[in-house]
């Protein structure tokens, strides 16, 4: 595979941050998480951010960071946060800059996943908005999410059944 930027895409707990830290690793570039530099950045947590700034103030960050990973010239692999594609044409960018990768996770093991990790607390949309359980946030957000993600250039289904290093497998066949 020709060495450029890989963007991991999809919803929280769909493994974009551990895929990406494997995947970095397999080819020897950085990691950058899109949410971890924004609270380094910032010295706020997400959800704090949300809560004393705003949704938007924090999409605006998450703009500004996405265009400052593409200009810069280093191949890369970038752990996005689940909504940075959906706002302004950071898919666009993404496309236009980098490999996209959309990992698509089903409901159950998405649930399953949100359950064992209990970061209900540390998801923003998920603890601060009108649906009430995992299960609506999934199939609110999942369906609202899904044309924009669709628009990677790669879809990897999201096996329960794989474990981590099986999941970077499938990715490595699919960038070869």
């Amino acid at each position: 595979m020709k060495t450029s930027s890989i963007a991991l895409i999809g919803l929280p707990c769909s493994g974009k941050s551990t895929l990406g830290q494997l995947l970095a690793r397999q080819f020897s570039l950085p990691f950058v998480d899109t949410d971890s530099v924004i609270e380094q950045q910032t010295g706020k947590k997400i959800s704090e951010l949300f809560l004393e700034m705003g949704e938007p103030y924090f999409r605006e960050l998450e703009a500004k960071l996405l265009g400052e990973l593409m200009l810069a010239t280093e191949a890369k692999v970038i752990a996005t946060g689940g909504g940075l594609p959906i706002y302004k044409n950071n898919m666009g960018t993404l496309l236009q800059f980098s490999r996209v990768i959309y990992l698509d996770i089903a409901r159950e093991p998405w649930l399953f996943r949100m359950k064992k990790q209990s970061q209900k607390k540390d998801r923003p949309l998920l603890s601060s908005s009108s649906t009430t359980s995992p299960e609506d946030f999934y199939d609110k957000i999942g369906k609202e999410r899904e044309a924009i993600y669709l628009r990677a250039q790669i879809r990897l289904p999201i096996l329960s059944e794989e474990t981590e290093e099986e999941s970077l497998m499938r990715i490595m066949d699919l960038l070869a």
